[in-house]
């Protein structure tokens, strides 16, 4: 009896002094979580409330109270792994696969924006652009819809009229007050440098623009950052500069022209290539007839019909999917963007993807 009570005195101890420690932790503002062994990662640390870091003991997301096909199964996030200062927040969502193109839509946006995301999109993209994009009504939509703020990544990206530090810094709260959230997923620098698209020459250049996303970063206002129409020579200026290395490259991507050299980077560098127009509408709004010679191609065409698949602009998607790439088709039809959103479900062989493969221009 005797030494059933004392280790009883010892368990209750050993409860209390844990209880003691927890109460310690959180009345100093200390919040952790319990995640499994394999998601230990010491060399990674933590912003917690932009106090001093500490080593990441966690890395695994903690379980949601709702799943989503989005979910992140894995470890911790890659911004986390791209910098030593970050803001992690459990439950945020990775960048899926397939996403939804709001370019070009004008009063449209919020309509179609939570059509998308009652069918299931879990990827908007927009920009800060006005003459192009309506982010304010991506905002507007995303408020509306319901659906948790965690489940859904949100890209945006910066006009090069804005590049500089401190209009970058302005810009960057407008997008958020725009878009109606505490952060970003994905913020891109647009292009590079202003070419014809700026009436007055901007203020800095994409460098002090890029110091700037390293800070929302720090900070928590943004999870990744990225750029957009860079070149192969300005990525590795950018590459070697970064402090906090690029998540995504945005770019013109089709069977015509692919981009090859900019996915060889991407590949290299672990970075996720995002395809913009895959559809071929470049090359539509370019020549005088507007044609588009992706989507009108008997490759394309031919592959469709052998496939019985719906859409030659599925074959294109589930090819560009099948290369690495994600997509963000835009459209405002209802039935072509719940097929869009399957793409990734066709099959095509290895003669198929050739195929397509040969319709690069030489």
């Amino acid at each position: 009896m005797e030494v059933r009570s004392s280790q009883q005195t010892t368990a209750t101890r050993k409860k209390y002094m844990m209880l003691g420690l927890m109460l310690c932790m959180q009345a100093l503002g200390v919040f952790y979580l319990v995640l499994p062994p394999t998601a230990i990662e010491k060399r990674h640390k933590l912003v917690l409330g932009g106090e001093a870091s500490r080593p990441v003991v966690a890395a695994r997301k903690a379980a949601a109270s709702e799943t989503d096909e989005n979910d992140d199964e894995g470890d911790v996030p890659e911004f986390v792994r791209d910098v030593e200062l970050s803001l992690y927040r459990p439950g945020q969502a990775d960048m899926p696969t397939v996403g939804l193109g709001t370019a070009a839509l004008g009063a449209k946006v919020e309509a179609v924006v939570l059509a998308g995301l009652e069918m299931g999109y879990r990827h908007i993209d927009t920009a800060m652009a006005r003459e192009w994009y309506r982010d304010d009504l991506v905002g507007s939509a995303l408020a509306k819809s319901g659906i948790n703020r965690h489940k859904v990544f949100i890209t945006s990206k910066i006009h090069p009229r804005d590049l500089g530090t401190e209009p970058t810094r302005q810009k960057l709260k407008e997008a958020l007050a725009n878009l109606k959230t505490s952060y970003i997923n994905l913020f891109l620098l647009h292009y590079p440098e202003c070419y014809n698209m700026c009436k007055t020459p901007p203020q800095g250049t994409w460098k002090d623009s890029w110091r700037v996303l390293e800070e929302g970063v720090r900070n928590g206002t943004l999870q990744y950052i990225g750029v957009s129409n860079f070149g192969v020579r300005e990525l590795e200026e950018l590459w070697d500069f970064a402090k906090v290395k690029p998540y995504a490259v945005q770019v013109h991507s089709d069977p015509i022209d692919p981009n090859t050299r900019i996915q060889e980077f991407c590949k290299e560098k672990g970075i996720k290539f995002v395809a913009y127009s895959s559809l071929g509408t470049q090359h539509a709004m370019r020549s005088e007839e507007h044609l588009n010679p992706v989507l009108t191609s008997k490759v394309v065409l031919d592959i469709a019909k052998k496939r019985k698949i719906a859409s030659p602009a599925l074959v294109v998607l589930r090819w560009a999917i099948h290369h690495g790439q994600r997509v963000i088709p835009r459209t405002a039809n209802l039935t072509h963007m719940r097929q869009n959103l399957d793409c990734d479900r066709i099959h095509l062989d290895s003669s198929d993807y050739s195929e397509i493969d040969n319709m690069k221009r030489k």
